[in-house]
């Protein structure tokens, strides 16, 4: 594996581990790791998620994009350190979450309060709710 490994890694990363002498698949895997791993913390991706807002002239799908990836580098820093047992507690609140400042981002007030009384329990039922309320709203605009 190591071998493998060793032969597809290109560019400053195999500069810098045939430099380490770095002799096998563990500790290459951890050197690449904590070289280049992001190294924001759990704290740091939990505000960054809890304070962004829908911008006012930003699309829902827009909206949708940005949560989602605020989300996906908060589970990731959620997940890093877990013990095996923890990850499905983690998973599940970390979707709880998502749903949660999805709903309380958006910034009409309109779509906020019926999105959040249908009571969706996955981000696309939710994201539907609000494409659906936002597609009303447009087309009561346009008559």
């Amino acid at each position: 594996m190591y071998k493998f490994v060793l032969t597809r890694i290109r560019g400053e990363s195999r500069f810098a581990i045939t430099h380490r002498h770095l002799e096998n698949w563990k500790d290459i895997k951890t050197d690449l790791k904590n070289t280049y791993t992001e190294k924001r913390t759990l704290d740091f991706h939990a505000t960054q998620l809890f304070g962004t807002r829908h911008g006012k002239n930003e699309s829902l799908s827009g909206w949708i994009r940005k949560i989602q990836r605020l989300f996906a580098k908060l589970r990731e820093a959620a997940l890093q350190d877990s013990e095996d047992d923890e990850r499905v507690g983690i998973a599940a609140l970390a979707d709880k979450l998502i749903n949660i400042c999805f709903v309380q981002g958006i910034s009409s007030d309109r779509i906020q309060t019926i999105v959040h009384s249908r009571n969706g329990n996955t981000l696309d039922e939710i994201a539907e709710t609000a494409f659906e309320e936002e597609s009303k709203i447009f087309s009561k605009n346009e008559s």
